[in-house]
């Protein structure tokens, strides 16, 4: 969705089953965006949402359920500037999550309604700005992040939560600050 640089990818689920093998790109050098809003999506392969500087990509999902295995990577904001949003529905992302990846990439977790929840093993890590920017809000819903959790990961790495209400618990929750 959003291949190219002038390219404008919308895809928008209401029902029934979607599995996805391959990789998933939302936004790989255009503009992408994935709304579900019912049934049940399942991704074996990663998923990258702002893949390229140029990009801008949109996961949202309002009802249903979406799933990642324990071998699923998924990456907001590679290098482009991507959101992955929930307003109801559950999501299961059992292997590692990064928002803001790359030195250059942009990634905002926004949560108002829902259930999210990770796997709580030594495979599920969620890091909000790996050596980008991450940024983790929570105005409602339940967010259970498994296995550990990172603010600002490596060096120019930059991670920020502001949680205003719904319920947020963690692994092992570990900030960085750096000067």
């Amino acid at each position: 969705l959003g291949n190219q640089i002038t390219g404008t990818g919308l895809y928008t689920f209401t029902g029934g089953s979607l599995a996805v093998g391959g990789t998933t790109i939302v936004g790989n050098a255009g503009y992408g965006s994935f709304f579900q809003n019912g049934g049940t999506t399942s991704f074996t392969n990663n998923v990258v949402i702002g893949n390229q500087s140029t990009s801008t990509g949109n996961y949202e999902l309002s009802s249903g359920i979406t799933f990642g295995g324990t071998d699923t990577v998924w990456i907001i904001g590679e290098n482009g500037i991507a959101t992955l949003s929930q307003s109801g529905g559950t999501m299961f992302l059992g292997g590692t999550v990064t928002f803001g990846n790359s030195a250059g990439g942009t990634g905002k977790h926004k949560m108002n309604d829902g259930f999210v929840t990770g796997a709580t093993n030594d495979v599920s890590h969620w890091r909000y700005g790996h050596s980008g920017t991450g940024e983790l809000e929570v105005n409602g819903g339940s967010l259970k992040l498994g296995g550990s959790v990172t603010f600002g990961n490596n060096s120019g790495g930059t991670g920020n939560a502001n949680i205003t209400g719904g319920i947020v618990e963690g692994g092992q929750v570990t900030a960085v600050w750096r000067k």
